[in-house]
């Protein structure tokens, strides 16, 4: 079992900035019989830092750190991610990021392999009240409206011709 804590002091362009507490509690190393990794799930809570301390502008959630893998054959293995935290844009917004990705790898022999992943991510911007998060572009997007979702798909192949070279192609979408 593990326990964490983190604390995390972040500073802007802006003259603002932002303190983050974060207690974590979770497992490393074999998590069940063939699964193996590291699973922290958790609270944390963000406060500004030396600008008007409203109330509003205080977030709290739960917060997670995983990954894990699991080899279904000598070939062929998945490993997975999740991941929940806060974060500061470049234009002084807080943001509450939720990613989760699945990749998936397969050796055809010693010297050519097939990768292949996928990952979701969902950001939820909490602005403090009043504050415009983008003021550029027609239609402005403010605070707590303004909710991204993207996913992101790639596959790759690599061959190894000796311990010295390694060619390898790639897709991304």
């Amino acid at each position: 079992a593990i326990l964490g804590y983190r604390y995390r002091f972040s500073e802007t362009s802006r003259n603002t900035s932002s303190s983050d507490h974060n207690f974590t509690f979770g497992v490393h190393g074999k998590i069940i019989r063939g699964l193996n990794g590291d699973v922290r799930i958790g609270y944390q809570f963000r406060t500004p830092d030396g600008r008007a301390q409203s109330t509003e502008a205080k977030y709290q959630s739960w917060t997670a750190a995983t990954s894990a893998s699991y080899a279904i054959s000598k070939r062929f293995s998945l490993s997975g991610t999740i991941a929940k935290d806060f974060s500061t844009t470049a234009t002084d917004s807080s943001v509450d990021a939720l990613t989760a990705g699945i990749d998936a790898s397969y050796a055809f022999s010693s010297k050519v392999s097939l990768n292949t992943s996928f990952t979701w991510g969902d950001s939820k911007f909490l602005c403090e009240s009043g504050r415009v998060v983008l003021e550029a572009g027609p239609t402005p997007v403010l605070g707590e409206q303004r909710h991204d979702t993207y996913v992101n798909w790639s596959t790759s192949t690599g061959y190894t011709l000796n311990e010295h070279l390694r060619v390898g192609v790639s897709y991304s979408w």
